[in-house]
């Protein structure tokens, strides 16, 4: 079998780490490449943002400078998989090293929308080499058991790729619709994976169900209460089913309020679908089964015998 190396990036690290799947190294040039990036106008607090054009999309002369929709970053690091590695895993495995350190990277020619992160800014969480390396080797055993199921698999790259992405929207409620959608696949790919997990039908009850199944710490906002209707809900259904089905936000139309809690539930969401989503890999340690509510970061585990 030809062995096909891929070159993906952006991550401004010099890492190599193995597992069985296969290795990731830096480019030969890094340093060259790492420093051109650097200077980079486009670069202001961790995040890259589209470069100016000057030119039009068939690259004539424009009459006025302009944003482009979308825009590519430089190749930092190459993963070379192993002869018996299945290659339909590397945009995942990318997808997933990229995210462990907080970042978003992809394969060489694929373009990032609106801004993409430069330093760890899509997770709560700090790695190292031994932890990112279980992570990894957790999440080849998930593909090994699953490897039968396309839609499982194309779930798990999905979820996550829509959790990170979510967190590029400018506006609250994109990025609350966005990380719905992703917890919606983390339950789907819970319930084709997980045959001790119980589905539940209704949405009020997903998120915590999801939290007990995996011993996660349940935030108030899944805890389904009784309304005057007498209906089991949760306070992120209610703001779900509003955005979904009335375009509502805030109790008023979209853009024009924010709710009381000013952002604290988008930010929670983002912390339990990371959890949800590492714990249905079986990545398992205390920081998966730790408080969503925070805006601490946590150290991310491995056990010893690892």
């Amino acid at each position: 079998m030809t062995i096909v190396s891929i070159r993906f990036g952006f991550l401004n690290q010099p890492l190599t780490v193995s597992w069985r799947y296969g290795t990731i190294r830096p480019v030969p040039n890094f340093e060259e490449i790492a420093s051109c990036f650097e200077q980079s106008a486009g670069v202001y607090k961790g995040w890259v943002y589209p470069p100016i054009k000057a030119v039009d999309a068939q690259g004539a002369a424009a009459k006025k400078a302009w944003v482009p929709a979308s825009f590519s970053m430089p190749s930092s690091h190459i993963l070379t998989p192993r002869p018996n590695a299945d290659p339909a895993h590397s945009d995942f495995f990318i997808a997933l090293f990229g995210f462990l350190h907080g970042q978003r990277l992809q394969r060489e020619g694929w373009q990032h929308f609106y801004k993409a992160p430069v330093s760890r800014q899509l997770c709560d969480f700090v790695v190292n080499k031994t932890s990112t390396e279980w992570a990894l080797d957790q999440a080849l055993t998930f593909c090994e058991r699953h490897s039968s199921n396309k839609e499982v698999l194309k779930l798990a790259f999905g979820a996550l790729h829509w959790h990170t992405f979510a967190q590029l929207y400018e506006h609250e409620f994109e990025r609350f619709d966005a990380q719905y959608k992703a917890l919606d696949a983390c339950y789907r790919l819970v319930c084709l994976t997980q045959d001790s997990f119980t589905p539940e039908r209704t949405h009020a009850k997903r998120a915590a169900c999801l939290c007990e199944h995996f011993g996660v710490e349940p935030p108030d906002w899944v805890s389904p209460s009784k309304n005057q209707d007498a209906q089991g809900t949760c306070e992120l259904a209610i703001r779900r089913n509003a955005l979904a089905h009335e375009a509502l936000y805030g109790g008023q139309p979209l853009g024009f309020a924010h709710p009381a809690d000013h952002g604290a539930m988008v930010l929670g969401l983002k912390s339990l679908v990371a959890r949800i989503y590492l714990s249905a890999l079986g990545v398992n340690n205390e920081y998966t089964q730790s408080s969503a509510t925070t805006r601490s970061v946590q150290a991310f585990d491995y056990p010893k015998s690892f």
